[in-house]
């Protein structure tokens, strides 16, 4: 069954106050046209702000958005520490990533697919966002892209200069040989500088392998110790919701 999407249609999801007390806090989820069928965006805004500045958040290859920048426990909200600070923000998910539409190839077993959601994808995705925000907004926008998607971020951004307010990259520029662990499985062995194409359209990632480097980074082996099991447990949880596979 395939569905057909009007492409004047924008279907909003949700509107919430802050969890953190006392904080005037708005969100607002949508759906608008774009990507492999409609992309996702979160507006997290504080609506005594008269005049906010425009923040678009990108998240990088891990979770979408909402796990990456919007956790609902008090005091881990990327995005709401934004909007306390004069900012409206805009957390948005590229085609595969979060709550945006997935490729019909993610239906089908990984290796069945060429890896799926190209550079070009990616910045064609955040050409919609950026688009949609100006005529909401009628204003520019920054866009912060982290990890991967600073990558993404710097694809569109060398294509329409002029569309944005200011650039900022979190955690993306690094060398070539810096110690990744997904390097050695996405590394093609006859062109080791080259993507391998026959990697898989997309990896299957459980609750342990997604706290697996975190867990890593923190030097004691109980990790209550530096991190909050709300925190980890939102961050799962929050992942999981947005992806059917059971």
């Amino acid at each position: 069954m395939t569905t057909r999407i009007n492409p004047i249609i924008i279907v909003v999801l949700g509107l919430a106050l802050s969890r953190t007390t006392g904080a005037q806090i708005q969100r607002q989820d949508f759906l608008i046209p774009g990507g492999a069928g409609r992309l996702h965006v979160r507006q997290v805004w504080d609506y005594r702000n008269a005049k906010p500045k425009n923040l678009i958040l990108l998240h990088g290859g891990g979770p979408g958005g909402v796990p990456s920048f919007d956790l609902p426990v008090p005091g881990y909200s990327f995005a709401e520490d934004f909007a306390k600070r004069g900012f409206r923000v805009f957390v948005m998910d590229v085609r595969g990533w979060g709550s945006s539409t997935k490729p019909r190839e993610m239906d089908q077993p990984p290796h069945n697919s060429a890896p799926l959601v190209s550079t070009k994808e990616a910045a064609d995705d955040i050409d919609t966002v950026v688009d949609w925000v100006v005529r909401r907004t009628h204003e520019k926008s920054s866009l912060l892209g982290w990890a991967s998607g600073g990558h993404w971020a710097c694809a569109y951004a060398s294509r329409a200069p002029a569309a944005l307010s200011a650039l900022i990259l979190l955690n993306t520029l690094y060398s070539v040989n810096a110690p990744w662990e997904l390097r050695a499985s996405m590394q093609d062995k006859e062109n080791p500088d080259r993507f391998d194409p026959h990697a898989g359209g997309y990896r299957i990632v459980d609750r342990s392998g997604l706290l697996r480097r975190w867990d890593t980074s923190i030097p004691a082996a109980d990790k209550t110790e530096w991190r909050d099991p709300a925190v980890a447990d939102a961050y799962v949880s929050q992942t999981l919701a947005t992806d059917r596979t059971p």
